[in-house]
């Protein structure tokens, strides 16, 4: 197989992959949202590189090698704009700092190529603005997420399983600028279930909050697979 026929065949595909890899996360935060779960991904800098790395590949190969795209193959590059866009947010409060910027790459590639297949001048002119506008929105959340990230922090002291090991108990020693607190989190132990980037499981419930000096004394057991017991008081787990 020659060359060109490689080259042909890797113009095929980018688009699609574009696409695909963009539409993934999207999928799953909808999934969560749907069914009321909270979605963890399994590696937020994997997930960001391989993005960035295919979105530069993508721009890269229809600025410099300008295949004829089709029709669909147009529209699969200008649908992972908007998608990138979600992305983007999804990485917002990721704790590896350089998946937004990553992600903040990967728009801007998107974009290029997003623009170059629309015809109309005018929507070029309103997509740009718009484009800088979600660029600021999403620069100004993750500024904050980050400030917030500095000026409070939350470090786990100990945990507590449930009888059937359903559920656990952490406390956690939340630290801020104005305060430092003790906080007692139920969640469930494990999964619910996994899925290709990551995976879902119910929300925590925050079911005491005390003084610093609380994590030293304070007294947990679990009275029943869903009654955690805390100095005393019985808090009923409502996790769904």
């Amino acid at each position: 197989m020659d060359v060109t026929k490689i080259k042909n065949i890797a113009m095929k595909v980018v688009p699609i992959a574009v696409l695909v890899f963009f539409i993934l996360l999207p999928l799953h935060e909808l999934i969560g949202f749907l069914t009321e779960l909270e979605f963890s991904i399994y590696s937020d800098k994997a997930v960001s590189i391989l993005q960035a790395l295919l979105a530069i590949g993508a721009v890269v190969s229809v600025f410099i090698f300008k295949p004829k795209f089709v029709l669909y193959e147009r529209l699969c590059l200008m649908l992972a704009f908007p998608l990138s866009i979600i992305n983007a947010f999804s990485f917002i409060d990721s704790e590896w700092g350089g998946a937004i910027i990553l992600a903040v790459i990967s728009c801007g590639c998107i974009f290029a190529i997003y623009l170059r297949f629309l015809p109309d001048s005018v929507l070029k002119a309103i997509s740009a603005i718009v484009a800088v506008l979600l660029t600021i929105a999403i620069c100004i959340v993750f500024i904050w997420n980050l400030i917030s990230g500095v000026i409070s922090d939350r470090k786990l002291d100990d945990k507590y399983e449930s009888l059937n090991k359903t559920y656990v108990a952490e406390v956690f020693i939340e630290e801020s600028l104005i305060s430092t607190k003790t906080v007692v989190v139920i969640r469930p132990a494990e999964a619910e279930f996994g899925a290709i980037l990551g995976s879902f499981s119910a929300p925590e419930m925050i079911v005491f909050e005390g003084e610093a000096h609380d994590a030293e004394t304070i007294m947990i057991n679990w009275l029943d697979d869903e009654t955690v017991v805390i100095n005393g008081d019985a808090y009923k787990i409502n996790i769904e």
